[in-house]
């Protein structure tokens, strides 16, 4: 499938209207961009996120638990 010479026309072929704010979960999910290397993959995903409204917000994860002794016999690190 061609959609036109950049990356750009691209994108507004797949998603047109991105800019707009409010997007229903199912717009997402009806589109997809294939691609065999993930350095495009990459490259495609700034883009796409770049054209998002609104200010970036950038969530980082944790990988463990830090237990210091003497900590609260209560406190539960791992919430049901």
């Amino acid at each position: 499938m061609h959609c036109g010479p950049t990356i750009h026309t691209l994108i507004e072929a797949l998603y047109p209207g991105i800019q707009a704010a409010n997007k229903p979960d199912n717009y997402y999910l009806d589109r997809t961009i294939l691609s065999c290397k993930n350095d495009d993959v990459d490259d495609l995903n700034k883009e796409i996120l770049g054209k998002f409204p609104g200010e970036e917000k950038v969530y980082h994860s944790a990988d463990s638990v830090n237990m210091e002794r003497g900590a609260d016999a209560n406190f539960d690190p791992y919430p049901v």
